[in-house]
């Protein structure tokens, strides 16, 4: 039976002597790949396709064009297959309008693009929050709770991150 099966295999490949001697050999490449062209430092703990936290990862081996990171705040925007922008984000939750101060549990946050202004690329999470990727600082504006027409933002000073440049 393995016998057959690995008869099968072989005819299947097309690796009967015959067609053998009629194929010609692609040669492999002899020099790598060079890497896409970039700015800034790659962060510790990142790759082409974003930080190892999954919330800050890009989809399905999607690529990274920009993260940006303060503290334990993780900020990858992405590319997909079709060309179109997307941003995944670990960061803190929106804080509490009466206690700006306290404590606030991580969160994942998905959004999509929004717009490119001249100096940032700002994306629209499902809820309504505004991500606001700027040269050295991450904005969010967070939606406003019903009945408030306060605003809530939150700013972190990042640095300038690492950006793909193709």
């Amino acid at each position: 039976m393995l016998c057959a099966a690995t008869a099968v295999l072989i005819s299947a490949c097309g690796s009967s002597d015959d067609a053998a001697s009629d194929v010609t050999p692609t040669p492999l490449p002899t020099t790598p790949l060079s890497p896409p062209p970039t700015s800034g430092i790659m962060p510790w703990g990142g790759d082409l396709n974003g930080f190892v936290e999954p919330a800050a990862r890009c989809d399905n081996g999607e690529i990274a064009v920009r993260m940006m990171w303060s503290g334990d705040h993780r900020f990858t925007a992405c590319r997909n297959h079709s060309g179109v922008c997307y941003i995944n984000t670990a960061t803190t939750e929106k804080p509490d309008g009466n206690d700006p101060k306290s404590k606030r549990k991580f969160v994942a946050m998905r959004g999509e693009f929004f717009t490119d202004t001249p100096n940032s690329m700002q994306f629209t999470t499902a809820d309504g929050a505004k991500v606001d990727l700027g040269p050295t600082i991450v904005t969010i504006q967070w939606p406003k709770t019903e009945g408030s027409r306060k605003t809530i933002s939150t700013s972190y000073t990042t640095g300038a991150g690492w950006t793909r440049l193709d």
